[in-house]
């Protein structure tokens, strides 16, 4: 499995393309109470939608990740679990302190990096990261000199 175990302020992280289902390895994880706290960072309406499946009854959904695309979620899914469903901004003026964390913490940081692309494979890049978002936590474009 690709996990990252005791990752950045979490007990557990299910790293992308993990063989591994996430609905089942949060519970089998939790004893069958599921997270109490389920953050998405993608922006992908697929894992918006997961995190309902993922957080456990009166949990915390943050959705961090942006975009413009519709993600659909029952609303008595919502009601019955008695969820508390929040958006971020992400830095929110803290981007000097998550420089300065990343900085000290570079082991923690690399474990984010699923795939590096030279900046003339943007496209390709891009397409990917769509096409299989599972695969994905965080793609860099590096700049040819």
């Amino acid at each position: 499995e690709r996990m990252i175990p005791n990752g950045p302020g979490s007990k557990e992280v299910l790293a992308p393309g993990a063989p591994t289902d996430p609905v089942q390895f949060v519970r089998e994880w939790t004893g069958g109470d599921m997270a109490p706290v389920v953050f998405e960072a993608v922006g992908h309406p697929k894992t918006i939608e997961s995190t309902i499946s993922l957080v456990s009854d009166a949990g915390r959904v943050v959705i961090a990740g942006v975009t413009e695309d519709r993600a659909c979620i029952r609303g008595v899914d919502m009601t019955k679990k008695e969820l508390a469903v929040y958006g971020s901004r992400n830095s929110l003026g803290r981007m000097k302190d998550a420089i300065e964390y990343i900085i000290a913490h570079t082991d923690n940081a690399a474990k984010m990096i699923s795939a590096e692309y030279l900046f003339s494979q943007a496209i390709e890049a891009f397409e990917e990261t769509e096409s299989h978002p599972e695969k994905f936590c965080k793609v860099i474009l590096n700049y040819e000199v």
